[in-house]
């Protein structure tokens, strides 16, 4: 039967014990005494886990925070400057109603005007050919078409000045449409930033709660229970109840406070996993890619040191030495060359022939 902090499990034991001797109920309780050492290991590190997610989600949850402040700031601006763009639409349109008042004023003024031109001009055709009179429709003539002029000009002036205000009424409207959708997109992104901000405080609740819970679990019973098992109890002894208060609290965090996949952020990667993070040398968040397992072949100092170990450099090989010193024995070759043929000069000593086969 394998190793189970139960009740049947003890009993089992119990029943065991007129078959078996006290060396195999030992070893029954020192499985048992590993299984739960095991479970404290991977309590404490579960705990470590849980403490560095709540930091990386306290993080995220102050960048939130920053983010969500600095959108209504934005809001606000861009609420201000929709509204200077409201009322300057108002005047200039109030101003646009105000110049079609007045241009359909001038325009019946100019009419006025161009049918009184054309009536002096009609008369001056047909006293053209009389003498001082037609001198006086002429000065008539000339004032009419002066003031039909002058009032053409300014209706002319009204609808530059009316083109004007239309185009920037066009585009204070392109400005209008454009700032609703930018206020719209404002506006999403807080909703986003808050959804956001509120999962992210329930998960942080969620994880505190299950941490809290695992670890008054792992205070008052882990522990409590495993100086249990190396008291040295006789397993007939054994207390009943901290095995049913183990049993049933450790059965209710595995159905209740169990996590399997969680969203956190790769301290070496920066890459956003869905899943169960794992801790490096430093206990930081780290996902499986990252986790590089280290060699105690290889490594002389263990994984849970911060220290780095200094390598021992690398001796060079036979012909990297050989190529490094060819520059050095061609420079003395030449040296001896230049000794020898000093000395074949000298004919109380040896032939040149005779060193030089001393060097090959």
């Amino acid at each position: 039967m394998e190793p189970e902090v139960t009740t049947k499990y003890i009993d089992w034991i119990i029943d065991q014990l007129q078959h078996k001797d006290q060396t195999w109920q030992q070893q029954r309780l020192d499985d048992l005494t590993r299984l739960v050492q095991n479970q404290q290991s991977e309590l404490c590190l579960f705990l470590l886990t849980a403490d560095a997610l709540q930091s990386q989600y306290a993080q995220q949850h102050c960048r939130h925070g920053e983010t969500l402040t600095q959108l209504v700031q934005d809001s606000f601006v861009h609420n201000n400057k929709m509204d200077r763009l409201h009322r300057q639409q108002q005047l200039n349109k109030q101003k646009l109603q105000h110049l079609e008042s007045q241009l359909h004023h001038w325009r019946t003024d100019a009419a006025e005007r161009r049918n009184k031109k054309a009536m002096r001009e009609k008369q001056y055709h047909q006293v053209y050919f009389v003498p001082v009179i037609n001198a006086q429709y002429k000065k008539k003539y000339m004032r009419a078409r002066d003031k039909n002029s002058a009032v053409e000009q300014h209706v002319s002036d009204l609808h530059r000045v009316m083109d004007g205000v239309k185009a920037r009424v066009r585009q204070e409207q392109q400005q209008w449409a454009a700032g609703l959708h930018q206020r719209q997109v404002l506006e999403d992104q807080q909703h986003t930033v808050k959804a956001a901000l509120e999962r992210l405080d329930q998960l942080m609740k969620d994880l505190a709660d299950t941490r809290n819970f695992w670890f008054q679990f792992k205070a008052h019973h882990v522990e409590r229970y495993l100086a249990l098992c190396q008291g040295g109890i006789d397993v007939e002894q054994w207390p009943r109840s901290a095995t049913m208060d183990y049993e049933q609290h450790y059965q209710n965090g595995r159905q209740w406070r169990t996590w399997k996949e969680i969203t956190f952020e790769c301290t070496h990667c920066h890459a956003t996993i869905e899943g169960w993070p794992h801790l490096d040398t430093s206990a930081q968040l780290t996902c499986l890619p990252c986790m590089k397992p280290v060699d105690p072949l290889l490594s002389p100092i263990p994984c849970i040191t911060s220290h780095r170990h200094n390598p021992r450099p690398r001796l060079p090989s036979i012909p990297s030495i050989l190529s490094s010193t060819l520059p050095y024995v061609k420079k003395l070759k030449s040296a001896l060359n230049t000794k020898i043929d000093f000395l074949a000069n000298n004919s109380l000593l040896v032939s040149r022939h005779f060193y030089r086969s001393i060097l090959t």
